[in-house]
């Protein structure tokens, strides 16, 4: 009698484990799934909330360092990194329209792919930036340190590069339609290459 139930035990606990399973994997999955649809909307809550520090009198911001920071892909729209040290870091193909990024430091960051159409950088450091096939279409650069950054194939149409300095960087290919290049730094840049027909380059440096 106790022989014949034994089989019959082994077929229970064999398919509980199988269900068991089964619910771990559908567990996992549906974890994967919260974690990736949660990821950005908690990327912009955490930059919201350190980022956008002040001091005790409530009056001015705390600039934040993201040096060398993995930020590739994320969705920034109109975040407030002012000041924000962003020096190496990693923004391939990252969303910054609108973004407020006045004084913030970017040397040596990759910006490759970046949407950084309407973004106010005045004054912001950019040296040596990488900025190939980025977006800075109606950028607000007035006064940004440009020089020696990639603009390669870059989008400047209706960006405000007044005052900045754009000495030895490389816009092959960039679009400058209805660019501000006012008493803009061109020194090192190979004129004969760019087509500056539709730009406003009145005082423009150029030697």
């Amino acid at each position: 009698m106790l022989k014949a139930q034994a089989p019959e035990l082994s077929r229970h606990s064999g398919a509980g484990e199988s269900a068991m399973r089964r619910g771990w994997i559908v567990g996992m999955l549906i974890g994967t799934v919260l974690v990736l649809v949660g990821w950005t909307p908690l990327m912009r809550a955490f930059l919201q909330d350190f980022v956008l520090v002040v001091d005790a009198s409530g009056s001015r911001q705390t600039p934040k360092n993201y040096r060398g920071a993995k930020l590739a892909g994320q969705d920034l729209r109109g975040q407030d990194l002012e000041g924000a040290d962003l020096r190496s870091a990693d923004l391939r193909g990252t969303n910054l329209r609108g973004a407020h990024l006045s004084g913030a430091n970017f040397q040596g960051a990759n910006l490759e792919g970046a949407d950084l159409s309407t973004a106010i950088l005045e004054n912001a450091d950019l040296r040596g930036a990488s900025l190939v096939g980025a977006d800075l279409r109606a950028a607000d650069l007035a006064g940004a340190n440009l020089s020696a950054a990639r603009l390669v194939r870059a989008d400047l149409s209706a960006a405000n590069l007044t005052h900045a300095d754009l000495r030895n960087a490389d816009l092959h290919g960039a679009r400058l339609d209805d660019t501000l290049l006012q008493q803009t730094d061109l020194r090192g840049l190979d004129l004969a290459r760019l087509d500056l027909e539709d730009t406003d380059a009145s005082a423009a440096r150029v030697r």
